[in-house]
């Protein structure tokens, strides 16, 4: 036995003294596991007649005071030479014994109960008596024999140290797993089945070394695409694996301001609710939108409103609208959110999802009724028809519009209208003449010929009057196959009310409306709530003897018809029929497109009653921005009315065809 500096040896004798001091000598190998420590030799390499140090690596998680460890080599391979204190020793002695050829028993003690460190509990020098070209392990630690002294009575296991084999990165990325935001601390660990293991972390441009199973920091400047490699090693090798993360700016659910109770804000962009796991938010000025996007660099955002529009943190309170046109939103506008168009170079608000009521009154001495739209859209134009019944002529309106104009065309009212038609008995004209009528807009020439001409003949093309002809567009005996829908008029000149038909009727060619078979999609306005319509042509009909083709409206669940469409050889495009709900809703013909559209066309002539089922013209010439985002130019919008049906507003645009419908 030798003792020199830190180069000790223990008799067996000491054993019962050891145990005495410090407490507890546990063998491991048949102990119950909750606590792990680590007991391994590196492996050898070097070439023959080298001497190489050994070091016995140790890691535990257990407070170890003390150890008796057996090291196995063969001496036909290896010679040991010196014995030298590893650095995971602090006050401690070692003593060894090399009584037993091919083993060394070191005995590692401590007076005072300082615990040993992770580390190397020795240094073993060794002469090589042959080549080893690759590591191996030469020399080993027979755990089986191995004793470790502990404070505590806590079994443990000791195990081998083992190679690594694979590597994770566990750090805090949301949502999609590997994106994460650059004002965010990215948190890097390694998890590995080997211990006293050391990393190497190249971040593209960030190198780092860790001595051992830790985790680095790392804050990104820039957004971007980084390759993360990870250099694990041991004594027993290394192992490389790459992974790839995306680095985004600010998360919408992860860096907005926390108000508490579900709300958040950004200063660019206000405060909103958002609940977890859902892409609807609600601003406190826009109301409902739909975002997609996590990042507040890119977002995509939709509202009822405007549709799909693309912003970031830069750009708001500026969107880009899905057909390509910018749009501004005067920020904090809100009942109504007003914002700026610049497709159709106008300012927009979203009064146009909030109707307004039409209060139409008949006055106390009757003569007649009224027709027209019960409720209508910010922006739109407003018609309103007085039918005389027989025997009276209207005499004007009065309440919030004064004139004797029939139909009466109101431009975008911008509140509810209140109005009430008048009639006079004809009678009555004979009397007091034209002083009994509003006829304000006509001279007092002009006024006092149409008092004549209803006196004389029934009719004016100013005044309507009962006493007019029906307009019955079918006559009895009228029905070929080129018929002609007649006005009821005996004044043959009224060619715009009459329509001729040829054989390829059922070929509609019209510049705001022509015969598709693919399905179509139109905005369909019900009660202030948005929804999508589509429509489409489905297969030819013959309705009295004309040929039609028919046209499906479909609007969800409200709103589903058919119309039987046929063109005269004018190229005037009439509804012949039409079915809402499954329920025939018209009695006579009516064109539906004139060939020439003209601002406050109706689809009568003057002079003759209004008819069960008519059109009208109530705005021309204007731009409209439909449901697939794109503006179209030269538009048309009238009031459709069915005998069964109260009227509708439809927009007509020459690229699409049907574009809205209000009800």
């Amino acid at each position: 036995m030798n003792k020199t500096t830190n180069i000790l040896s223990l008799c067996a004798s000491l054993y019962s003294f050891t145990i005495f001091i410090f407490g507890l000598v546990l063998t491991c190998s048949n102990s119950t596991v909750s606590a792990e420590t680590y007991l391994s030799a590196d492996l050898v390499r070097g070439n023959k007649d080298e001497v190489v140090q050994i070091p016995v690596f140790f890691e535990t998680n257990e407070t170890v005071v003390g150890a008796d460890i057996i090291i196995i080599f063969d001496e036909e391979e290896v010679q040991l030479g010196e014995i030298l204190a590893g650095n995971s020793i602090s006050n401690h002695d070692i003593y060894d014994d090399q009584s037993t050829p091919g083993e060394l028993k070191l005995t590692i003690l401590s007076m005072t109960n300082e615990p040993l460190s992770d580390g190397n509990l020795s240094l073993l020098s060794f002469l090589l008596l042959k080549d080893y070209s690759e590591p191996t392990d030469a020399v080993t630690v027979d755990l089986t024999e191995s004793l470790l002294i502990s404070q505590s009575a806590t079994p443990f296991n000791v195990s081998p140290i083992s190679p690594v084999t694979d590597i994770s990165l566990n750090f805090p990325l949301e949502p999609n797993g590997d994106t994460f935001a650059i004002d965010r601390e990215i948190q890097f660990s390694a998890e590995t089945d080997g211990t006293l293991t050391s990393y190497r972390w190249n971040m593209g441009d960030q190198e780092s070394f860790i001595e051992s199973n830790s985790s680095l920091a790392y804050t990104y400047e820039k957004p971007g695409v980084y390759l993360v490699t990870v250099e694990a090693s041991n004594q027993y090798g290394q192992f490389l694996k790459s992974f790839e993360i995306t680095v985004q700016d600010h998360l919408w659910d992860y860096d907005s301001d926390d108000l508490g109770y579900g709300w958040k804000s950004f200063e660019w962009f206000g405060t909103f609710f958002s609940q977890s796991n859902s892409n609807w938010i609600y601003h406190e000025d826009l109301g409902w939108l739909f975002r997609y996007g996590e990042t507040i660099d890119t977002t995509w955002i939709w509202s009822e409103i405007w549709g799909w529009g693309w912003t970031n943190y830069n750009v708001f309170p500026y969107l880009i609208h899905s057909s390509g046109d910018w749009l501004f939103y005067l920020k904090g506008s809100s009942n109504p959110i007003r914002y700026y168009d610049y497709g159709l170079k106008s300012w927009l608000d979203d009064s146009g999802v909030k109707n307004f009521q039409t209060n139409v009154t008949v006055g106390s001495n009757g003569g007649g009724q009224t027709v027209g739209i019960n409720k209508y859209y910010h922006g739109d134009n407003v018609a309103i028809v007085a039918k005389p019944a027989n025997g009276y002529v209207f005499s004007g309106w009065e309440g919030d519009y004064n004139s004797g104009l029939n139909p009466l065309l109101i431009i975008k009212p911008e509140k509810d209208v209140s109005i009430q038609a008048k009639f006079v008995a004809i009678n009555d004209l004979f009397k007091f003449g034209p002083s009994v009528l509003n006829l304000n807009h006509l001279s007092p020439e002009v006024a006092e010929k149409a008092v004549s001409k209803v006196l004389l003949k029934g009719n004016s093309e100013y005044l309507y009057s009962g006493d007019a002809l029906e307009f019955e567009l079918f006559s009895e005996g009228m029905n070929t196959n080129d018929a002609t829908l007649s006005d009821g008029a005996s004044n043959p000149t009224l060619t715009d009310f009459s329509g001729v038909f040829g054989e390829n009727s059922a070929q509609i060619k019209h510049t705001h409306l022509s015969l598709s078979y693919e399905k179509k999609k139109f905005e369909f306005l019900l009660e202030g709530i948005r929804k999508l319509g589509y429509y489409k042509f489905t297969k030819s009909d013959i309705v009295d003897s004309i040929e039609c083709s028919i046209m499906e409206v479909n609007a969800t669940l409200e709103h589903s018809e058919k119309r039987w469409l046929s063109q005269d050889i004018a190229g005037n495009v009439w509804l012949i029929q039409s079915e809402v709900n499954g329920q025939l809703t018209q009695k006579h013909p009516t064109i539906l497109l004139p060939f020439n559209i003209a601002d406050s066309w109706k689809s009568w002539p003057d002079g003759f009653a209004v008819p069960a089922d008519f059109c009208l013209g109530i705005k021309h010439s204007f731009s409209f921005r439909s449901l697939d985002s794109q503006i179209s130019e030269n538009c048309w919008a009238f009031i459709l009315h069915r005998s069964k049906m109260n009227g509708q507003n439809e927009i007509y645009s020459p690229s699409h065809g049907l574009v809205k419908i209000s009800k």
